[in-house]
């Protein structure tokens, strides 16, 4: 980070620095989701479960019957709100380097291997969100990938970056929504 780009962009709007580090396993699938435009922010409500490979909880021995995924808008809830077995956790969660929820993890290892980059290629939940954002583009901008492109990385930036939110009435509303559902 030179002075000089420091101080054209100080709140980096043009995105001339990025973190030294990664987002964790449930930030990247809730990012990926929030770029497509399918996450649900829904705040509580009871667990879901979001898509996992066929047969992974009779693979891992996991009492309990078979693993039914979610549909409709519980499948792009929040990760904070997926229904994990310790015994058969989602492999892409475990990829990611997810805790395990064994035990309580104050800090998080992070690991590059080569499975993570085909985690982004051969998972549905990321097929989805590629194929809703390319699908959004090209009702949008019909002509030529190059403005495609563009336009994709446009709304992905819209919507991360500039975000409007109405500042909250109260900082409490959210905690006040779930104490009043028990």
């Amino acid at each position: 980070m030179t002075a000089e780009k420091l101080e054209r962009d100080p709140k980096n709007q043009l995105l001339c620095r990025g973190p030294n580090y990664r987002l964790s396993g449930e930030a990247i699938r809730d990012q990926a989701l929030f770029a497509a435009g399918l996450l649900v922010e829904k705040i509580g409500g009871p667990s879901v479960k979001p898509w996992q490979p066929a047969g992974v909880w009779s693979e891992a021995g996991a009492s309990g019957g078979d693993y039914t995924p979610d549909q409709g808008e519980g499948r792009y809830r929040r990760s904070l709100y997926s229904f994990i077995k310790r015994t058969a956790p989602p492999p892409n969660m475990v990829t990611l380097d997810a805790g395990s929820r064994e035990i309580c993890q104050p800090r998080r290892l992070t690991t590059n291997t080569p499975l993570q980059p085909l985690i982004f290629l051969n998972d549905l939940t990321f097929f989805e969100c590629a194929r809703h954002l390319a699908d959004r583009t090209i009702k949008e901008q019909p002509s030529g990938a190059t403005a495609q492109y563009q336009h994709a990385f446009s709304i992905r930036n819209k919507r991360a970056f500039m975000k409007k939110t109405s500042p909250p009435r109260n900082k409490f509303a959210a905690t006040k929504t779930l104490t009043a559902r028990r």
